[in-house]
Order: structure tokens, then C-alpha cells, then sequence
């Protein structure tokens, strides 16, 4: 369930993390990653975590990251990446 936008930001900053916005992306860096909330209307219509070292590359059609259900989802991945227990 992804939910209000308002919400999900709310939640990451009690977790700690710096949220900033470009355009209709709201997103924060931790571990390594880089966990992203794409708005539409005040609803998250995406939430998308990528490494930092990875790039996009259009011409193999590239687009690294992965999209995830929920928050939580999202920064269970994260922690489990960085060898922690969420």
C-alpha cells in the first residue's frame, strides 16, 4: 500500500533521513541507495530504490533500481542490503 505522499515523508524523516524534492520526486539517500516517492496529486503512485552507483543507460535500455509496494518494503530492502536487521 503506498498511501499520501505527506505520510511516506513523514515516516522517513522520523527514520532519520533528509528528504528533498525535485518536481514530483521526493527522495532521501541512505546506505548506499537512494529510496525515491514519485507524487501525483498528493498520492505516492511509485516508491523506487536505486544504488547510488548505478546509472541509466537508454541505449541498452538500462534502467537500473527496483520498484517496491510499500515504504516498508522498500526500507527493509535497504537495511538488508546495508546487513542490518529492519
Amino acid at each position: 500500500m503506498k498511501g499520501k505522499t505527506c505520510n511516506l515523508i513523514a515516516k522517513m524523516q522520523r527514520h532519520g533521513l533528509h528528504v528533498e524534492r525535485l518536481d514530483s520526486q521526493w527522495s532521501a539517500r541512505t546506505g548506499g541507495h537512494q529510496l525515491s516517492i514519485i507524487d501525483q496529486d498528493g498520492e505516492a503512485i511509485a516508491i523506487h530504490v536505486q544504488r547510488l552507483d548505478e546509472r541509466a543507460d537508454p541505449t541498452t535500455n538500462y534502467y537500473p533500481g527496483s520498484y517496491f509496494p510499500s515504504l516498508v518494503s522498500a526500507m527493509r530492502y535497504i537495511a538488508r542490503a546495508k546487513g542490518e536487521r529492519a
